[in-house]
């Protein structure tokens, strides 16, 4: 399983993709942490046999963890774009190297997005559930 953890940390909860991307590197997992999604993701997505992006997301609420499957799009849509999402990495990845891995979103909901270096106390103590979480997608696959 690879994990893909995105945020920016210097904007408190908006970095807990990150810093769980960073954890479950150092205790050995696949992972890669990053800013922003971007096209060149979709070759290590491609070698995956399961995909789990973690994100802060302002549409959940406010300490919360929800988890939503992530479908390829159709089609690799327009690539003249600044908004790389999983569904568009995931369609890369089936159009140009023939795999597209089942995939789901981890989203967590954040608060404060003000500068900061720290996650909140809140979106700190989601840490254990999120990692329950992705060891139970873990354990699912092949």
């Amino acid at each position: 399983m690879l994990v893909i953890g995105c945020g920016n940390c210097l904007r408190g909860d908006d970095g807990v993709g990150v810093v769980v991307a960073q954890q479950l590197s150092e205790a050995g997992w696949e992972a890669i942490a990053c800013h922003q999604l971007t096209l060149e993701l979709a070759e290590p997505i491609s070698r995956a046999a399961f995909v789990a992006f973690v994100d802060a997301c302002v549409d959940v609420p406010y300490g919360m963890v929800r988890t939503q499957m992530v479908e390829p799009l159709a089609v690799s849509a327009n690539l003249w774009t600044h908004q790389v999402d999983p569904a568009l990495l995931l369609a890369l990845a089936r159009d140009w190297y023939g795999q597209a891995p089942p995939a789901v979103l981890v989203g967590v909901g954040g608060q404060a997005f003000e500068l900061s270096e720290s996650l909140s106390a809140d979106i700190q103590n989601t840490l254990p559930t999120i990692f329950k979480i992705l060891q139970k997608f873990n354990i699912l696959q092949p």
